[in-house]
């Protein structure tokens, strides 16, 4: 095909002759125009394709069109053709025609640059201005506002104003107590009051239930100081209500229904601190940075900071501190305060009251740490429920797979691993060693209970150490024997059992019973009842006897009255004790036909002597002294009053004559209950 040129002769706007032409016109023009087939005017049949651009660029925005004109004639070059591309095209801004042309039949066109500018006709120009319009103007051709400088000052009148379209003057005011509730005609105020709105000063006459501050759709309610957020009651599930309360910050996660957050949080503290619920009916009370995750329903922070509740850890709660946790799947588990204290994952229904530091750690059910610090209950591997206490102090430790177990507090304490129902009581670095069921050490310092030593028992002391059903007490006291029984004293010595079920006391000190002043390495004050004994009974006292033993021998003659008391120290007796005193002699005098009289006696606290009625033994004859003889005598008393006894023999020189040279006398007591 041959290159097409168009040039523009006139392009005229559809407005013809006059002004009513124009409101008669519509939206269709005619565009005149004048093609050129090469450098020659041409003739004959064409297309055209007519489109309106917003500006001469390429590609621009097509405002409207294309339109096709098929079969248009051109005679010598010109041709003339009617348009209609509809309202909305011609509102004011600047339009461009774009013209693309082909001989009749032919597949494509040929665009024509460039776009031609469409300007407004004479009479357009006029009709834009409206300088000189005569009669009335339809209402329905008018559109836009007048401005204030095109109204005359005072042009329109009271009676030029249709008051039922367009109100007048206002005048007047309310009373008090009364605001208006509307205006008439005429611009007079309707004054009254209206019960359905809220006053600054409170509501009287009001019916609960009917009357409501709120919404009555399904959209929330805010309350706001200074600008911000300070309550926000939210619409949920269940006909419940969400209530977020302080820093706007705070929130609850979208789905979830009945939370609440009480107050607290902050929008700029070192940056935002929030609260924030994502459990069904969970409740943050205060503080800030506080979080209750998914699925933990029902769960609990009163206050405190950065305390955490984790997912599925339904009806937990932490009362407050900071750094707190209760991790997954810990039902119904509580941390009531303190410092970064954990519950681990798995430990539902147990508790920590307070304190810095301490875990319960994973599967560890129905377990409690009171307080303290640094305290921790260890896994629970065994699939029993765990149930373990530490009543607080620092450091101490229930191991793995303990139950049941309890330390009352203390300073490293340890009990386990792997055994049931042990206790320490407290004390520093006391430990229950593995497999120990059921034992109990209840404090003192470095005292150890043997692995696998059920039901042992250390009361307290120093370095003691107990096995299977064994008891050690004291200082270094080792009952390391199944049954055994070990009291230690103060020396720092160990003192150990030798076999199963011994009773072994080390008492430097005397061991006393019925009495506080042992005088030997056991006093009994009380009845003995024993069948039988080995060895010396020497040194046996009260219980059960006592014995005792003195001598004289007689040198130079004894002519005086004497009392030979027991050489060993008295005895300690009580009222109503029995004592057996035999008296023996080997005596002889020096003159015929003389007699002495000797018994048995005693000194009470060192007083005077008390004998037995004398026993008289003739010793010589009447015409020679007397030649040695032995003479016995055996006497029981019966103790009259508590005190210190020395038992002895009396011999009473008669004057008569005096004992040989060399003879003696011995007496032997018997105490006994």
């Amino acid at each position: 095909m041959k290159k097409n040129q168009i040039i523009v002769i006139l392009a005229t706007l559809g407005w013809f002759g006059a002004v009513q032409a124009v409101s008669a016109q519509g939206t269709a023009f005619t565009y005149q125009g004048r093609l050129n087939d090469g450098t020659n005017p041409a003739t004959g049949i064409y297309d055209l394709r007519l489109t309106i651009y917003d500006s001469t660029n390429s590609p621009g925005v097509i405002i409207a069109g294309p339109l096709t004109n098929a079969t248009t004639t051109v005679n010598n070059g010109l041709f003339t053709v009617g348009l209609d591309f509809g309202a909305g095209v011609f509102t004011g801004p600047a339009r461009w025609l774009e013209i693309g042309v082909r001989t009749n039949g032919s597949p494509t066109f040929a665009t024509l640059a460039p776009r031609q500018a469409l300007t407004p006709s004479p009479y357009a120009i006029m009709a834009g201005s409206a300088s000189n319009l005569l009669g009335t103007i339809p209402a329905g051709q008018l559109s836009g506002q007048l401005s204030g400088t095109q109204i005359a000052d005072g042009a329109v009148t009271a009676a030029k104003v249709d008051n039922t379209q367009v109100q007048l003057r206002v005048s007047g005011t309310a009373p008090a107590g009364q605001f208006i509730t509307g205006i008439a005609a005429n611009g007079s105020v309707i004054a009254g009051t209206d019960t359905t709105d809220w006053k600054l000063g409170g509501n009287a006459g009001t019916t609960p239930g009917a009357n409501f501050l709120g919404t009555a759709d399904n959209q929330p309610m805010e309350i706001k100081v200074n600008s911000q957020r300070a309550l926000r009651l939210e619409p949920a599930n269940f006909s419940s209500v969400n209530v977020v309360g302080g820093a706007s910050v705070n929130g609850v996660a979208p789905g979830v229904s009945g939370a609440t957050i009480a107050g607290g949080g902050a929008g700029s503290y070192g940056g935002a601190a929030s609260n924030s619920v994502a459990a069904n009916f969970g409740v943050i009370g205060g503080g800030l940075v506080n979080e209750i995750d998914p699925a933990a329903d029902h769960a609990t922070i009163a206050g405190g900071q950065g305390n955490w509740i984790q997912l599925s850890a339904q009806g937990a709660f932490i009362g407050g501190g900071e750094a707190n946790q209760i991790q997954t799947n810990s039902l119904y588990s509580a941390i009531n305060s303190g410092y970064n204290n954990t519950l681990h994952d798995q430990s539902s229904y147990s508790i920590i009251a307070g304190g810095v530091d301490n875990f319960i750690e994973t599967s560890n059910y129905y377990a409690t740490i009171s307080g303290g610090a640094n305290n921790r209950i260890l896994k629970d591997y065994s699939g029993y429920v765990g149930a373990g206490v530490i009543g607080g102090g620092i450091f101490n430790e229930l191991s793995t797979n303990v139950n049941f177990a309890t330390i009352g507090g203390g300073n490293s304490g340890q009990i386990g691993p792997s055994l049931n129902g042990s206790t320490i009581g407290g004390g520093y670095i006391n430990q229950v060693r593995s497999n120990a069921n059921f034992a109990t050490l209840s404090g003192g310092t470095l005292n150890v209970i043997l692995p696998n030593s059920d039901y042992a028992v250390i009361p307290g002391g120093y370095l003691n150490a107990a096995t299977n059903q064994a008891f050690a007490a004291g200082t270094r006291a080792k009952a390391v024997h199944s049954g055994s029984f070990v009291w230690a004293d103060s020396q720092f010595l160990d003192f150990a059992s030798t076999g199963t079920n011994q009773f072994l006391i080390r008492a430097s000190g005397g061991v006393g019973i019925g009495t506080n002043n042992p005088q030997s390495a056991l006093q009994v004050n009380g009845t003995v009842t024993a069948a039988n004994f080995s060895g010396s009974m020497a040194g046996l006292f009260k219980s059960g006897f006592a014995t005792g033993f003195a001598s004289t021998t007689i040198t130079n003659g004894m002519t005086a009255d004497s009392f030979v008391g027991l050489t060993t120290a008295g005895l300690a007796l009580t009222a109503g004790q029995k004592v057996m005193v035999s008296v023996t002699a080997m005596l002889g005098t020096t003159a015929a036909s003389d007699s002495f009289n000797f018994s048995p006696g005693y000194t009470f606290n060192g007083g005077a002597v008390t004998e037995t009625s004398p026993n008289n033994f003739m010793i010589g004859t009447a015409t020679s002294a007397g030649g040695r003889q032995s003479y016995s005598v055996t006497h029981i008393f019966t103790i009259p009053a508590t005190g210190t006894y020395v038992f002895g023999f009396a011999i009473l020189n008669n004057g008569l004559a005096s004992l040989n040279n060399n003879d003696w006398m011995s007496v032997s007591v018997l105490a006994f209950n």
